[in-house]
């Protein structure tokens, strides 16, 4: 499945890393509100993720030291899957690493896109306590129940789970333990990502959903399933996402399997700090 964003190609690569101000980044963001709105589903205006990414900053002023063009990167890749990268709703993350920004989508992003695409009842995530008294039964009938007593000590965390009401009443919930989520790590290569080791149980219920959500039947010719799609195959810390396509010209969004690693083909190599146009149109 693949989303397409028409931008300017990748300027030849520099040396120099250009860095900026926050008057600078809210004056280059004004101007690529247009690609935005673009990219956006009709619901958000492009001025909110303008205010946004810049309150974002003020929070987080180490974005600034990133280069601009991994910034407007991150915020296009966002616009493309309809979400604006808002960490007080944790719907997405601009993080910074070594100069570069990288987008994360939050659990509660995928929640929200799975919510509009018309696919669910309700969907809801979870951690699984040691002292938590949770029972989970799968074959002809599957039943997660996990009853919380809040008096008293639940204890360390030992799982998590997604669960989701379809449009008929159908009930269906992926779990993970602790052990399987370490299992997972390993297999996609990222036991030492630095946003699993802060952000862990955020990034292992959000590995939830999106297990959950694979089994769903989408229409690729809904643009709101078009963009759940994108964003579930997302991965954990930016090794799929906007690549520039020579062949044709232009930035896609080239999805893939996550528990994979990305395509070496030549016409979709990502750049380790792809070139953005961020003239004014």
């Amino acid at each position: 499945m693949i989303l397409m964003i028409r931008m300017q190609p990748p300027a030849p690569p520099v040396k120099e890393v250009m860095t900026m101000n926050k008057d600078d980044l809210r004056t280059d963001l004004v101007k690529m509100q247009p690609q935005f709105e673009i990219a956006l589903p009709s619901h958000i205006p492009p001025d909110l993720v303008t205010r946004t990414v810049t309150t974002e900053v003020s929070k987080n002023p180490k974005i600034l030291d990133c280069t601009k063009e991994s910034i407007f990167l991150a915020v296009t890749e966002a616009c493309q899957m309809g979400l604006v990268p808002d960490s007080v709703q944790g719907l997405g993350y601009l993080v910074p690493f070594n100069k570069k920004c990288t987008l994360i989508p939050g659990y509660r992003g995928l929640i929200t896109l799975v919510r509009q695409s018309g696919l669910v009842k309700s969907i809801h995530t979870s951690e699984i306590k040691e002292n938590d008294a949770v029972s989970i039964e799968k074959g002809t009938a599957w039943r997660l129940h996990h009853p919380i007593d809040i008096t008293k000590d639940r204890g360390k965390t030992i799982g998590y789970y997604a669960s989701a009401i379809l449009p008929g009443g159908v009930v269906d919930f992926e779990v993970m333990s602790e052990s399987e989520v370490d299992e997972f790590l390993v297999k996609i290569g990222k036991k030492g990502s630095e946003v699993w080791k802060q952000w862990k149980e955020e990034m292992a219920k959000k590995t939830c959903i999106r297990k959950l959500c694979k089994r769903l039947p989408m229409d690729p010719s809904k643009p709101e399933h078009t963009r759940l799609a994108a964003a579930m195959d997302y991965a954990e810390d930016n090794t799929v996402g906007m690549r520039f396509n020579q062949r044709v010209g232009e930035w896609m969004y080239q999805t893939g399997d996550p528990d994979a690693a990305p395509s070496t083909d030549d016409l979709n190599q990502r750049a380790e700090i792809p070139e953005v146009s961020i003239k004014a149109v």
